[in-house]
């Protein structure tokens, strides 16, 4: 089917800017006013000179014509000119997901770039951004946990107060999952409208725990229908623990606090609850992994109510056109530096 529309026609307005360069060029072609340009030479040869007239003015004025065409088909691209579209149905996948995100101290150690819990915050927001139809709860946790979003469709909430997560909004140190562990059992209770849903949790941490009892935590979500994946965030070298100012924190001897990545520890959690151990990675390929793991839980994925019109972009002819007529004159710098050097 097709409908041509550019996507953003508000930067057709560039396409005014020739007109006044026109205007200024022939300006500039009036009398000469300056008495010393004037003396240079034969008022006869003085317009030659100058460009004025002549062959020289028509290669002026022709160099104008392709400066303007170059000009108006690259506004043209900037303004997205598309048709032709299929309408395709939104895919809804069948889950409620509560984020367990570890806020403790360690998760400021900058073994990975920026920081543990930035790259944390990263793999939520990924999260939010690829779960069609998917309901989503998030529990920041160190000592305690906190609650920061209940399980809702409004994923934009939960992607909106992603930026204010740091590891100060706690006061007491230590990282202790069970009872974040319980409180996301409890957000998510198996109701007779709950029936076709897959419920799961999901643990964005370095695993630098030291309760005992987790793997125990995880098994009993499992015996309630709730799977309990984690999501390992760090480095195996692992680096030096700092403060919110970034200054390195220092235990009751006076030694520097260093922590790794307990893959160990996070694996056995996820496989006592049912679920998977994923490694943290650049991009969004291991936020994809855990949602095909929901998606092969709930048997698939059903047919949302929204539909979604996806255009062909077509911004890329006049984009090529204008490569093309900018070729002579790339090719004339390229033999100007040439002549130079």
């Amino acid at each position: 089917m097709s409908e041509f529309h550019f996507a953003e026609p508000v930067w057709l307005w560039l396409l005014l800017v020739p007109f006044p360069v026109a205007w200024w060029l022939g300006r500039t072609e009036g009398e000469v006013d300056n008495e010393r340009v004037r003396q240079y030479a034969d008022a006869g040869l003085l317009a030659y000179l100058l460009g004025r007239e002549g062959p020289r003015r028509g290669a002026k004025w022709r160099q104008f014509a392709r400066w303007s065409a170059v000009w108006v088909l690259l506004v043209v691209a900037l303004a997205g000119p598309r048709w032709d579209y299929v309408d395709v149905r939104s895919m809804r996948t069948k889950a409620d997901v509560v984020v367990l995100l570890d806020i403790s101290r360690s998760m400021n150690t900058r073994d990975v770039v920026p920081s543990r819990l930035i790259q944390a915050r990263h793999e939520v927001e990924d999260l939010v951004e690829h779960a069609e139809g998917l309901r989503v709860g998030l529990i920041a946790f160190a000592s305690i946990p906190h609650v920061l979003s209940p399980v809702t469709e409004d994923l934009e909430s939960v992607r909106w107060m992603l930026p204010a997560i740091q590891a100060d909004m706690v006061d007491l140190s230590g990282s202790r999952l069970k009872e974040a562990l319980n409180v996301a059992g409890r957000m998510l209770p198996r109701g007779q409208s709950q029936e076709e849903r897959v419920r799961a949790v999901l643990v964005i941490s370095d695993g630098d725990f030291q309760e005992q009892g987790l793997a125990e935590a995880a098994a009993e979500l499992a015996r309630q229908g709730i799977h309990v994946y984690t999501l390992g965030v760090g480095t195996r070298g692992g680096g030096l623990v700092v403060d919110a100012q970034g200054a390195p924190v220092t235990d009751g001897r006076g030694e520097l606090v260093r922590s790794r990545l307990d893959e160990l520890q996070l694996k056995e959690i996820a496989q006592a609850g049912g679920g998977r151990y994923l490694e943290a990675e650049a991009g969004s390929a291991d936020t994809d992994a855990f949602l095909a793991e929901l998606v092969a839980q709930a048997g698939g994925q059903e047919e949302g109510e929204q539909w979604a019109r996806v255009w062909q972009e077509r911004f890329w002819i006049p984009l090529g056109v204008a490569m093309l007529l900018m070729v002579p004159w790339l090719a004339r710098v390229r033999l100007f530096r040439r002549s130079v050097t």
